[in-house]
């Protein structure tokens, strides 16, 4: 029986959006963020997926074709805030389906839709992807979905649950549904149970290689085009005033390889005088589409934001998905003795673009027995 989840994980369906990054430095030097202990967020609902924050061990049991359940694999998640609250962030790694398997997700609450967005990034078989889920929780249950097409021109439809969150313990179970979601056939459990934080589990789903240059993810080449971003950096935003004028703010951004260098995430803030501004954004090569998919968020605007493209010439350039008259560009360049990376507005469908911020950086040392400033909350 082809497992409807290994399925729906190779089908699924993506939007995507922005970041930045330089020289590499070993995994071993990377110490964990340590989880956010004030919150600032404005929205309470993004209080929600509190529960998760932590580290746990993992039992994973999946349904075989006799309708029996066998236990497939064991991992290690840990799971932590950003933002001030305002988004969640998971690492896990270990095995199910009796397979290898790593995984990343950052999931944030969108208060104009008074749902949650949870964005993935599950290579499979060491191929870079992004995909979305979109849910709420309900009477102390969450429920999140994507639908992918069928071969007969029908569709499926996934859904993934949190549920029994309890101090120590919680499931997670998927699900699929072929009609409409009448019915639904459960094939997945994940049982939950905490360990003891700041154990051996790797953060970021090492190991990669010390000189920065991953040499994982199947030998996709694409992945390679942002290696120039991955470090610690220090530099200057300036953007553009809603009177003409332009603004000059001191910021640090480290950008980090995860998931066995198939994909990488930026933590970036304003530093200095006035409220602290602070950016997330998720990376990756995605093969099945031949284009970059980058997903941002901040904690003014916790909504995930798509931006999709590929390298031209020098620079790897990103837009808004779709055919909307307001559209955003993202271009990262290399510069000599740092990086580059301007944003542009366009009001009329993608022509007319107007720069409305640039980031110039340059690399920072930082203590290796030290967590990164940008990862960390004080």
């Amino acid at each position: 029986m082809k497992n409807p989840v290994v399925l729906g994980l190779s089908c699924l369906i993506l939007s995507i959006t922005l970041s930045l990054g330089a020289p590499a430095v070993a995994e071993e030097s990377m110490s964990p963020p340590a989880a956010e202990t004030r919150y600032g967020c404005p929205y309470p609902e993004a209080r929600q997926f509190d529960f998760w924050i932590g580290d746990w061990n993992v039992v994973n049991r999946t349904l075989q074709e006799d309708g029996s359940w066998v236990v497939t694999g064991s991992a290690t998640d840990r799971v932590y805030s950003i933002l001030d609250g305002c988004a969640i962030v998971e690492h896990w790694r270990g095995s199910a389906f009796n397979d290898k398997v790593i995984g990343f997700s950052v999931r944030a609450y969108d208060p104009e839709t008074e749902q949650w967005i949870l964005v993935l990034s599950w290579p499979e078989k060491d191929s870079p992807k992004l995909s979305t889920l979109k849910g709420q929780f309900r009477h102390g249950r969450g429920e999140f979905f994507f639908s992918f097409p069928k071969a007969d021109g029908g569709k499926v439809i996934s859904r993934y649950s949190f549920s029994d969150s309890q101090a120590d313990s919680m499931r997670w179970d998927a699900a699929t549904s072929e009609d409409e979601g009448r019915s639904w056939l459960t094939n997945w459990i994940m049982e939950f149970s905490r360990r003891d934080p700041r154990t051996d589990l790797p953060l970021f789903n090492g190991p990669w290689v010390a000189d920065g240059r991953p040499r994982h993810c199947g030998g996709v080449a694409e992945v390679a085009q942002l290696d120039y971003l991955f470090g610690a950096w220090q530099g200057t935003e300036r953007r553009l005033e809603d009177d003409g004028t332009w603004t000059e703010t001191p910021v640090r951004v480290t950008t980090m390889p995860i998931l066995e260098g198939c994909a990488m995430v930026d933590f970036f803030e304003h530093v200095g005088d006035g409220p602290r501004f602070k950016r997330f954004a998720l990376r990756s090569w995605m093969t099945g589409r031949k284009q970059w998919g980058q997903f941002e968020l901040d904690n003014t605007n916790p909504k995930p934001r798509a931006v999709l493209g590929v390298q031209e010439g020098d620079a790897v350039v990103l837009t808004t998905p779709g055919d909307a008259a307001v559209r955003h560009r993202v271009t990262f360049t290399k510069t000599v003795g740092g990086v580059r990376r301007e944003d542009a507005i366009s009001e009329i469908g993608g022509t007319g673009w107007r720069t409305v911020q640039v980031l110039e950086l340059t690399p920072t040392y930082y203590d290796q027995d030290e967590p990164p400033a940008a990862a960390t909350e004080e």
